[in-house]
């Protein structure tokens, strides 16, 4: 099973047995820390935050090169 989502008009899957959950998250509640990025609160710990347009944007541009 995957749960879907959307980005810059484009749907991704990602298969649900790689994820433990799926939080609301208020922009407020994440921090810029330099050296150590994106962060926020989660269940009494520090964690860092990935922003998945980011990513794949860097997915992507590693696809590029790799086929230049």
């Amino acid at each position: 099973m995957e749960s879907l989502f959307e980005l810059e008009k484009e749907v991704f899957a990602v298969p649900l047995s790689h994820t433990l959950s799926v939080e609301s998250v208020k922009s407020d509640a994440i921090h810029e820390v330099v050296g150590a990025g994106l962060v926020m609160g989660y269940q009494e710990e520090t964690i860092s935050v990935i922003s998945l347009r980011d990513l794949f944007r860097a997915e992507q541009n590693n696809q590029l090169m790799s086929l230049g």
